[in-house]
């Protein structure tokens, strides 16, 4: 295993992790930047729900919340993917954003999903 968020022909932790709000797939560009510039670089807490993983890729699924108070008050767009999660490992040769079908894999007993109490 190594601390290599690029390099997929390792089995990998990633280092520069991330919330996706939205996909290319879903929204155009120029959608998300009307809806998700002002946050861009921003930073907030997050509450981590659970643990979803299975052989090939694990990810955090958080709850983000909607609104950073602070010297200015932002407003958090809500997230349009359906699996709001930060992707934390991936095996050799498995991308990133797979990590959005492990919910419909543990429905399917396909994967694991340990609850976290607060």
């Amino acid at each position: 295993v190594e601390f290599n968020d690029d390099n997929k022909k390792i089995d990998r932790f990633i280092q520069k992790t991330h919330c996706t709000f939205a996909h290319a797939q879903r929204m155009t560009q120029r959608q998300m930047r009307a809806t998700f510039d002002h946050v861009i670089g921003l930073s907030c807490e997050t509450s981590i729900n659970a643990i979803v993983y299975d052989e090939d890729i694990a990810a955090l699924d958080v709850s983000i919340p909607a609104f950073i108070e602070g010297e200015t008050n932002t407003w958090i767009p809500t997230s349009i993917n359906e699996f709001t999660h930060i992707t934390i490992w991936c095996k050799k040769g498995v991308k990133a954003f797979l990590a959005n079908n492990l919910p419909k894999k543990v429905s399917n007993f396909a994967a694991r999903r340990i609850e976290l109490e607060s």
